[in-house]
């Protein structure tokens, strides 16, 4: 693993929101839970970088990740399974659970 592009992020436990509550998990997450920004491009060919942060907070069943991406312009053609998603906008987040180094 190169280290070097990686960035740890202690997210904390922030209950259990109501499920049904669109405005109260985002609200929760907001407050209690940690953000930061992800501004890594890892495409020399493809310089532009959107402005994105991700709000982060766990309850006892789900790892919460509230986007929020400022863009000029999205590509979104992919619309099955095994398209080409690689060639459309996104934001990806990769967990690591744990000290790898205990």
């Amino acid at each position: 693993m190169n280290r070097s592009n990686t960035q740890q992020l202690l997210i904390p436990y922030i209950g259990e929101p109501l499920l049904s509550d669109s405005q109260e998990i985002v609200s929760k997450i907001k407050l209690e839970g940690v953000t930061t920004r992800i501004d890594k491009i890892n495409w020399s060919d493809y310089p532009y970088k959107p402005l994105v942060q991700v709000c982060a907070g766990y309850s006892k069943s789900h790892l919460w990740l509230l986007y929020e991406v400022k863009n000029d312009y999205f590509r979104a053609k992919a619309s099955v399974d095994q398209e080409a998603v690689w060639q459309d906008s996104c934001v990806e987040f990769f967990i690591s659970v744990g000290d790898e180094r205990a």
